[in-house]
């Protein structure tokens, strides 16, 4: 062996242990992120109203069910039922109803927003809420007036 080709094959040697040497294990190769989930550095970046280790969760599902309580209106209170369902405008909403009306509110994480909405009779509704355990509190404006639902999940 010549001086030459121990001089190339020590210098292949060299390139090939300091490349191998830098590769680094890929820490989303055996992750599976659903619902059009990213892998980010080996967790999952959920896309909107999805929630989980592999974003398989819908966040709208701790919502869903039937609720109990009250209604601050007009600084009188009256009891009240609704009940959540999911919304088929997106997974990113729930639908709303009780004994009069019915109406969507947007998911957030716990929450919910309500956009401005308006009903055949034309009262109108906008406000927001938060569930905490199976407490959900409801700050609405109700045709302009400030109401407070404070319900149970049954």
């Amino acid at each position: 062996m010549g001086p030459k080709f121990r001089t190339l094959l020590l210098s292949s040697v060299a390139i090939g242990l300091f490349f191998t040497g830098c590769k680094k294990d890929d820490p989303c190769k055996d992750l599976s992120c659903l619902n059009d989930g990213t892998c980010i550095n080996g967790k999952c970046a959920c896309a909107d109203g999805y929630e989980g280790e592999s974003c398989a969760v819908e966040e709208r599902s701790k919502l869903i069910g039937t609720y109990v309580g009250t209604i601050m209106f007009n600084s009188q209170q009256f009891p009240i039922g609704l009940v959540i369902s999911e919304s088929p405008e997106s997974v990113t909403h729930v639908a709303i109803g009780d004994s009069a009306s019915n109406w969507s509110a947007r998911v957030v994480g716990p929450g919910l927003i309500f956009e401005r909405q308006v009903f055949d009779d034309g009262a109108t509704i906008n406000g927001s809420g938060q569930l905490v355990g199976n407490t959900l509190s409801l700050y609405l404006s109700i045709s302009g007036v400030y109401s407070i639902l404070s319900l149970t999940k049954q």
